[in-house]
């Protein structure tokens, strides 16, 4: 059976009579009553008591409810796909700040290459405000972590928060002395926390997803490192990191973010070695309300996010 037929079967139920409902959608009676008839030798059922007025039977009345959701459906994606279609003036995301500093410069170009008119336009906090800003509609769609409520957003996984530990290279060297080379090179494969427990370091405080992690890193290898300093902001202890104070435990997407000629003058400074995912480390997504049509834009923007996740997966860097 085709969508028209079944709207013509519900008008045929409304109207109760062929010849009626015919005249109404500009049909023959013959051509009408043969689509019932299709309709029903394919359900296998009879969906009318015919007579001198048609009366719907109870397997009939199901299939009224049914197509009436069909035709609903139906008509809300027409609705969707016009919206689609529809260019917004500008596109607002929700991200925080690191993420969009890691990721914005790779996508913006390839974005404003498809789409040169429309206005890039982030709001950049902490998940539990870009939530809300979701949910109150002052954002197309957000990045960040996991949410809560997992059913009433669509999802779409970009990558796993893979983590690097950083660590100052005079420190590095001072500390193993004569096997600092052997180590560093077993660290390049994957680094053991522990082996760094003696170091300083610079903590984000709990609270912030930076903080989050360091603390379950921590627990998971059960380690209680000095402190250094603490902060909000993990580009400041970044930096402070590269200034020779202290490791820190760093996303792996942020420092593939940077450029690679300014990531090569970071390695003078810094070894970035690669630490074993821990159960609890999440995947960034990007999502949006259910039941809220995303524009053209706004799914081309996530598509493009999601493939250079997979293009960043395979960076071998250069550390």
């Amino acid at each position: 059976m085709t969508l028209k037929e079944i709207e013509n079967f519900i008008a045929l139920a409304d109207e109760g009579s062929f010849s009626r409902t015919a005249k109404l959608l500009f049909l023959s009676q013959q051509t009408l009553s043969a689509q019932i008839s299709r309709i029903e030798s394919e359900l296998g059922v009879d969906l009318f008591i015919r007579g001198r007025n048609l009366i719907l039977t109870e397997e009939g009345r199901m299939f009224y409810r049914t197509a009436k959701e069909i035709v609903k459906a139906k008509n809300q994606f027409e609705i969707d796909i016009e919206q689609y279609r529809v260019l917004p003036d500008s596109l607002q995301i929700g991200i925080q700040h690191t993420t969009a500093r890691s990721i914005m410069p790779n996508i913006l170009p390839r974005f404003s290459k498809r789409f040169p008119n429309i206005t890039v336009k982030f709001e950049e906090n902490e998940p539990h405000t870009t939530l809300k800003a979701l949910d109150y509609n002052a954002v197309d769609f957000a990045i960040g972590p996991l949410p809560e409520m997992q059913e009433s957003y669509n999802i779409v996984p970009l990558a796993r928060k893979s983590q690097l530990l950083i660590v100052p290279r005079k420190m590095f060297e001072e500390h193993f002395g004569d096997d600092a080379d052997a180590v560093a090179k077993k660290s390049m494969i994957s680094s053991d926390l522990k082996q760094f427990e003696d170091f300083p370091f610079l903590k984000i405080r709990e609270g912030f997803w930076a903080g989050n992690i360091m603390r379950d890193y921590f627990a998971h290898y059960v380690i209680n490192p000095r402190i250094v300093m603490e902060c909000t902001n993990i580009d400041v202890a970044f930096h402070v990191a590269c200034a020779g104070m202290g490791c820190l435990i760093f996303s792996r997407f942020f420092y593939t973010g940077i450029p690679e000629h300014i990531r090569k003058q970071y390695s003078d400074l810094i070894y970035a070695f690669p630490i074993p995912d821990i159960p609890s480390i999440d995947y960034l997504y990007a999502f949006s309300p259910r039941g809220r049509a995303l524009s053209l834009p706004a799914s081309v923007f996530i598509e493009m996010l999601r493939q250079y996740f997979v293009e960043e997966a395979q960076i071998r860097l250069l550390l």
